[in-house]
């Protein structure tokens, strides 16, 4: 869970200014996808919706529960096409880094 919050915390700034625009459209990809509650999707911010994804983690005991979450909300930016791809490319290889330079 420190590892995704951290890939967030690092890239913060840049997928707030991404997600700008289309926050609807990500809110509602994200609870078809079962990673936010209704009431964050009914009015999202980015930072809500980063908080409540990750707030769920807290309960996630498993790695590959966690890992299978993170793999779900890059899924949802790949659906969103363009510059969404880079930027899920672009986690994923930074939670990569991150958890390699762990081991």
């Amino acid at each position: 869970v420190e590892c995704i919050k951290l890939v967030f915390d690092q890239n913060y700034s840049s997928l707030g200014s991404l997600f700008e625009d289309s926050i609807d459209i990500i809110a509602r990809e994200m609870l078809q996808a079962g990673l936010i509650s209704r009431h964050v999707a009914k009015k999202p911010t980015f930072h809500l919706l980063i908080n409540d994804f990750t707030s769920g983690m807290v309960f996630m005991r498993k790695a590959d529960t966690i890992i299978n979450h993170f793999i779900k909300f890059l899924r949802v930016l790949l659906e969103m096409q363009g510059p969404f791809v880079f930027a899920a490319e672009q986690l994923k290889e930074d939670i990569h880094d991150i958890i390699n330079s762990r081991l």
